[in-house]
């Protein structure tokens, strides 16, 4: 089998690595409320008023529909992410049943998710009409409160929302924040620095939100030397990139521009555009940034209390309070990208796309949303689409800076991407050379150039770059597994290629192709005991997957065990494996190996 590249077929490869999802790093969200399920939906819900349909369908009575029944089908429409159908469904439950605190509280909650805030406000005054207390019920008012400025009513709401230590410094930082607005700011950091100190007794890590409300304050009141105190502290204490590139902003304008353009540069993933940002702050210079106003001060802190929280419970609330936020100040685009991605992967692209569109240009997260708004457009199939879009940037023919030059580089990757998912390894190999070109230089990018290189067998550059890839990054799971299972399926370079599996399935333990890989070179190394081991652990972790079923027979065979290697072989064809492998597998079923 040595010098074929095919007994397992390499050009299949691909189809058994778990390819990177579209990620845009710290943005990538998954909201989840009170248990509701995360899953990728199955298919929209639609539900079907009996009144709207025609006479004719209806062949027997039919019954008004069921507290039961749409309770049922509200909760299966919330399972499924689908929040439009769900938000029908329990207000006909509503409608047909007894109002109880339960059928309130998921109400409400698929409202305020689904930021439907007026009708979620109307249902927390039904919690009030019942007298049922429920915290979170006062959180969609808060925009109507700030809204109309009227700050004795945020007070209000902070205190029904501070019904639990867990809401306190939420609770707290509104409360704060709406003495600002009543002009009583001793009051206010009163309140604050009583904050500070549950902070610091808390066994929850709030720290992040509440230094930067506090840098945002005594900005507010003009203390510029307290608010770069928080500020910085807010840097020390967290390697968050939003909190990075939040804090640094805001730094910037108070005077520090020489210390942050050597944090960005230094700490912000490329992703993140660290040399646009500091083109756009320099930019800025001569007509600073206005401290933060009270609505931005809120809506921010309503996002952060949830975006940078260690706790499930308020991670679970980011997507709603990301609505809330956006209803109170609309420009924060940090909040509108949240939400596309969230959109995005529910399948809900009409308003990802609504949100998406929103973000300014100016705005640090501009880039990454139109990296989203590329995923978008290949989710929905729309590949032209998104490669136009990546070309008529890359087009321009002028004198790019450098931050336009890392931003090109980016769209070029992106799109070089998009191809290679879509099977278009020679066209993704020029979009992934103008990102060389432009003066990217990292492993993903390598990794990439090096499957695109396989593909299109071009086996001594893909082998080059697979190396720097892992050069760069020597965890990088998928180029040490790709790279290593290449070698064990043409039967060279075992000792490496056993190397680099391990290392592998060391990063990834959970993964059966990776333990597929190693159990397969062991197999051409002729470990035939050892290589069943693996492949039975392969195929408990991924029971579905063809190939892992045929490895196994051909396992089973090396070792004596006819019946088994066979009963494999069979189900690998039942599982319906590719086409280009079905007669190898029907003789090695009639004649064995």
């Amino acid at each position: 089998m040595a010098g074929k590249k095919s007994e397992m077929g390499l050009s299949s490869i691909k189809k058994r690595f778990k390819w990177p999802k579209r990620q845009s790093g710290f943005f990538w969200v998954v909201a989840v409320f009170f248990g509701l399920g995360a899953c990728q939906p199955a298919g929209k819900i639609v539900p079907v008023s009996f009144s709207e349909l025609p006479s004719d369908t209806l062949q027997a009575p039919i019954k008004a529909p069921s507290f039961a029944g749409q309770f049922l089908a509200a909760r299966y429409a919330q399972y499924h992410q689908d929040n439009a159908a769900a938000s029908l469904y329990f207000s006909e439950a509503m409608r047909v049943g007894t109002i109880d605190e339960t059928l309130l509280r998921y109400g409400f909650i698929n409202h305020y998710q689904n930021g439907n805030l007026d009708e979620a406000l109307r249902l927390a005054r039904e919690f009030e009409r019942l007298n049922f207390t429920f915290g979170l019920a006062a959180e969609p008012a808060i925009a109507k409160a700030v809204q109309d400025t009227d700050w004795q009513a945020l007070i209000a709401l902070s205190e029904k929302i501070e019904i639990s230590d867990d809401f306190h410094l939420l609770a707290g930082g509104l409360r704060s924040l709406a003495y600002l607005g009543l002009g009583e700011p001793e009051t206010a950091l009163g309140v604050f620095h009583e904050l500070e100190n549950f902070a610091m007794l808390s066994e929850q890590n709030m720290h992040a939100p509440l230094w930067l409300l506090g840098g945002a304050i005594f900005e507010y009141l003009g203390k510029k030397d307290e608010a770069i105190g928080y500020y910085r502290q807010a840097l020390a204490e967290s390697r968050n990139e939003y909190v990075t590139i939040r804090a640094g902003t805001r730094l910037w304008q108070l005077g520090t521009q020489v210390d942050i353009e050597n944090l960005w540069q230094t700490r912000l993933a490329a992703d993140a555009a660290p040399l646009t940002l500091i083109e756009q702050m320099e930019a800025r210079t001569n007509s600073p940034l206005a401290p933060p106003g009270l609505a931005e001060m809120i809506a921010r802190f309503l996002f952060d209390t949830s975006w940078l929280s260690e706790d499930s419970y308020h991670s679970n609330l980011l997507i709603a309070r990301a609505h809330l936020a956006i209803s109170i100040w609309p420009e924060i685009s940090t909040a509108r990208l949240v939400l596309a991605e969230w959109y995005l992967k529910a399948e809900i692209y009409e308003r990802a796309e609504y949100h998406l569109v929103q973000i300014d240009k100016d705005a640090p997260v501009y880039l990454r949303g139109q990296l989203v708004l590329l995923a978008l457009l290949e989710q929905k199939g729309q590949i032209e689409q998104a490669i136009l879009k990546v070309k008529s940037r890359l087009a321009k023919n002028d004198k790019p800076s450098a931050g336009e030059k890392q931003q090109r580089a980016l769209l070029a990757q992106a799109g070089g991407n998009i191809l290679r998912r879509a099977e278009k390894c020679d066209e993704a190999l020029a979009f992934f050379k103008q990102a060389l070109a432009y003066g990217m230089e990292n492993y993903r990018l390598y990794r990439n150039i090096g499957i695109c290189f396989e593909q299109t067998g071009q086996d001594l550059q893909a082998e080059k770059a697979l190396l720097k890839a892992i050069e760069l990054n020597p965890e990088d799971a998928i180029a040490l597994n790709y790279l290593g299972y290449w070698w064990a399926d043409e039967n060279r370079h075992l000792e490496k290629a056993i190397t680099f599996i391990q290392r592998a399935v060391q990063l990834q333990p959970y993964s059966g192709y990776y333990a597929d890989s190693l159990g397969w070179v062991y197999y051409r190394q002729g470990a035939f005991d050892t290589a069943v081991l693996w492949l039975e652990k392969a195929m408990q972790l991924t029971p579905t997957d063809a190939i892992i079923s045929e490895h196994l027979g051909d396992a089973y065979w090396q070792t004596g065990r006819f019946v088994e290697a066979r009963f494999k072989w069979q189900h690998a064809l039942d599982m319906g494996i590719e086409e280009s492998r079905i007669e190898g597998l029907k003789a090695k079923l009639e004649k064995g190996l």
